[in-house]
């Protein structure tokens, strides 16, 4: 006679619920315990989205604040922004670069090659030919 394992749906529980209480457990065992009492389940699924660090610096936030789910959301929220920076997680450019990307483009569009023409580079006096090699002679 085998015995079979009970399946998530068998306990009540959802893979999704299953992923939040092992999420919520990491942050959990983490934390201080002055803190993570002052912290509801959903408080610490929402800070395992960040790092350790970030993680115990907004639960000590929280709990000192008395932060509702959605203010410590929307903290975690900011701080993700900041990480990716504007405009959906793509990098700024510097102005040369994107001018010089611009200046591509353009000449692409009229159907044109430019197979002499290159990314610009910073230069140093023996690329520039204004100094010794860069094998030292």
């Amino acid at each position: 006679m085998s015995r079979s394992k009970p399946a998530l749906a068998d306990l009540g529980l959802s893979p999704s619920t299953l992923r939040n209480y092992i999420r919520a457990w990491e942050v959990w065992a983490d934390l201080p315990e002055a803190t993570r009492e002052r912290l509801a389940l959903h408080h610490l699924v929402t800070l395992a989205r960040v790092d350790p660090v970030t993680r115990g610096q907004l639960a000590f936030d929280a709990a000192q604040g008395g932060w509702a789910v959605r203010q410590l959301d929307e903290a975690v929220q900011a701080w993700l922004q900041g990480l990716r920076g504007p405009g959906r997680g793509r990098p700024v450019l510097p102005k040369p670069v994107k001018a010089w990307g611009e200046v591509f483009a353009a000449t692409r569009r009229a159907g044109k090659l430019h197979e002499g023409l290159e990314w610009p580079t910073a230069q140093t006096p023996a690329a520039a030919g204004t100094g010794t090699g860069g094998d030292g002679r």
